[in-house]
């Protein structure tokens, strides 16, 4: 096995552990502990392959260190042993392995889908290859490109172009093509300035 098996062999089950005692052992709500893990910067250092935090820590320790970086006051209830695998487990691991295999941060990971996603979708995807569920999150990625920046591109204008024709301010525009803000939950006159510049409708807007 390769050194870079090792570490992806270390990355998935550490990341996938740390999930699992997250919810099952200390109660952490999971979209909660996924927000935290992206803030963290134990995600951060993850994806340096920071051997600290790549391969040598546990999946508690790693958690560990999260619940220590944002400042939670959280307890193990229960007696850690593992039996096999948890829905959260599964959901660890295929963040994991989504992020090698898409070779996306976690971050953008994150953005794309919540835990409670993957836990619902532990049901009917879990005895399925772990590429159908990756399947399901790159798509998200490649949705995430259209709507907003697809139809400004197609027309050839500028971020700046369409801030200056629309009165949207270029921030703003730039927020929704980044999604650092929802589109959907933008008001009726920013969609309308928006679709008027863009010869389009606001339902081809949303996302």
């Amino acid at each position: 096995m390769r050194i870079s098996d090792f570490y992806q062999a270390d990355i998935l089950g550490n990341i996938a552990s740390m999930f699992d005692l997250a919810v099952n052992n200390y109660f952490i709500d999971g979209d909660k502990f996924w927000d935290m893990f992206v803030i963290s910067g134990v995600a951060d250092q993850i994806e340096k392959k920071n051997p600290k935090y790549a391969a040598g820590k546990s999946g508690e320790e790693l958690l560990l260190d999260v619940i220590s970086q944002v400042g939670l006051n959280a307890n193990k209830k229960e007696t850690s042993y593992y039996f096999g695998r948890s829905a959260e487990y599964w959901a660890g691991h295929i963040i994991s392995k989504s992020h090698i295999v898409l070779k996306k941060s976690f971050k953008d990971i994150h953005s794309s889908i919540r835990f409670s996603e993957l836990q619902n979708m532990y049901k009917t995807l879990h005895e399925a290859p772990d590429e159908k569920t990756i399947e399901i999150i790159e798509q998200r990625f490649i949705r995430k490109i259209v709507n907003l920046k697809k139809l400004r591109e197609n027309l050839d204008i500028s971020q700046s172009q369409l801030a200056e024709q629309s009165g949207v301010s270029i921030r703003t525009i730039q927020a929704y093509e980044q999604k650092d803000k929802d589109i959907n939950k933008a008001s009726v006159t920013i969609l309308k300035a928006l679709a008027d510049v863009l010869k389009c409708s606001i339902s081809d807007l949303l996302e």
